[in-house]
């Protein structure tokens, strides 16, 4: 376990998607137009956690609403950059009510021969959303 200031707070439930695998039309040069590419993702939803214990499924965040979000941006086209996946993906997330701040990483293992991937990570949250929007 890492020493995330979110969690160490104690306000928040960390979800984490570990290497999500899907394929995507994503890329700027010609030839990554063609056709998708393998593309893997890392994805952390900071949920704020309620006063009361929580005991039944329905009292949580739905895990399956993580895929969705990706999948939903991969299906809108192409993409040319890792970074807007990314965007557009966090911000599906950040929709949600419950949802505090998303943690995400991308990664194309296929981009280049000789290393197992090239990818972004970025942070983004409610706070920032809101202060992007004033």
């Amino acid at each position: 376990m890492d020493l995330d200031p979110m969690l160490i707070s104690g306000k928040y439930w960390k979800i984490k998607l570990n290497r999500y695998e899907t394929k995507a039309r994503i890329g700027a040069y010609q030839h990554e137009r063609l056709l998708p590419q393998r593309l893997r993702l890392n994805v952390s939803v900071y949920v704020e956690k309620g006063s009361a214990p929580v005991n039944e499924l329905s009292e949580v965040f739905n895990y399956d609403r993580i895929i969705e979000a990706i999948e939903a941006v991969v299906l809108e086209g192409h993409i040319d950059l890792q970074e807007t996946l990314l965007e557009r993906t966090a911000k599906r997330l950040l929709k949600y009510p419950e949802v505090a701040a998303v943690q995400i990483g991308s990664e194309k293992p296929d981009a280049y021969s000789k290393a197992e991937s090239i990818g972004v990570e970025a942070f983004f949250s409610k706070d920032k959303e809101r202060t992007k929007n004033q």
